[in-house]
């Protein structure tokens, strides 16, 4: 005899997916992690940043504390807000000249922490995007003070 099978599906699974992740960047009260900049401290989900980063998912991965606490060196409250604003809904905006003017930051940062959907995407961005970036980098180590070291070197290692 055979067995059959039975399928149900949700028509509407992706976008409630969507719009679950966008209550979820609204929503303080299941947050698990602290992500710190030199300004500013913001909450956010486990589950979103290792599922939209490879750096963020290796750092958790082996950092098991029920609640840690990530500083991201150099970065600022705008670069921070606009990173995590992204990862939990795909887009973020700059709105004023002075926020446009820390795109290069931005795309840097999400170079640095492998942001999916924009660090493989970045060649393909152009490459005025890549000029500017590189622009970036050589005006900061240019105008660097003390040696820094790489803001993410401890989670370059492979899972």
């Amino acid at each position: 005899m055979e067995t059959q099978k039975l399928n149900l599906c949700w028509n509407e699974f992706e976008k409630a997916a969507s719009l679950t992740l966008r209550s979820l960047a609204e929503d303080q009260d299941f947050t698990d992690v602290t992500i710190s900049c030199d300004d500013q401290q913001m909450q956010a989900h486990k589950i979103v940043l290792a599922s939209s980063s490879c750096v963020f998912r290796r750092m958790l991965l082996k950092n098991a504390h029920p609640n840690p606490l990530i500083h991201l060196r150099g970065v600022n409250q705008t670069i921070l807000k606009c990173v995590i604003e992204f990862m939990y809904l795909g887009q973020t905006e700059f709105s004023t000249q002075v926020d446009q003017n820390q795109l290069p930051i931005f795309m840097s940062v999400a170079k640095d922490l492998e942001i999916r959907g924009l660090s493989e995407n970045l060649s393909s961005l152009g490459k005025s995007v890549e000029d500017t970036l590189e622009q970036y980098n050589d005006t900061e180590a240019a105008g660097a003070d003390q040696d820094h070291e790489d803001m993410y070197a401890n989670c370059a290692e492979d899972e």
